[in-house]
């Protein structure tokens, strides 16, 4: 470009030079297409890994959601224990169990159902 400017000196002024149909060697043409797939292989890694990362936020803020819910049930439960037996009297399907909790920590009771 410069030996160009030079040898015509004052005559034109060249802003730009657009060189079109470079031929490059075999080695050089694959060692251009090997960087640029190592490129994208590399960017297909870190948007997997992003991927990855807010997967794993979304898991740990839906753990502690759900670990809160259980804790403030818990302590409902502890603060008015009659709500468990309102929860089976809700949904009781109207069939007598076949088994029976004693409540005092003994084995359960077998009731008889005839058919």
């Amino acid at each position: 470009m410069r030996r160009l400017k030079v040898a015509l000196g004052e005559l034109l002024f060249i802003a730009d030079v657009n060189i079109t149909n470079v031929d490059l060697s075999q080695q050089l043409e694959q060692a251009i297409e090997q960087k640029v797939v190592r490129e994208q292989e590399a960017l297909a890694k870190g948007y997997e890994l992003e991927r990855e990362r807010r997967q794993a936020e979304i898991t740990i803020v839906r753990a502690e959601a759900e670990a809160k819910a259980v804790r403030i049930k818990g302590e409902a439960l502890k603060l008015t224990p009659e709500v468990i037996q309102f929860e089976i009297a809700q949904r009781w399907d109207g069939k007598a169990p076949s088994a029976v909790s004693t409540g005092q920590g003994g084995a359960n009771i077998l009731l008889p159902i005839g058919k």
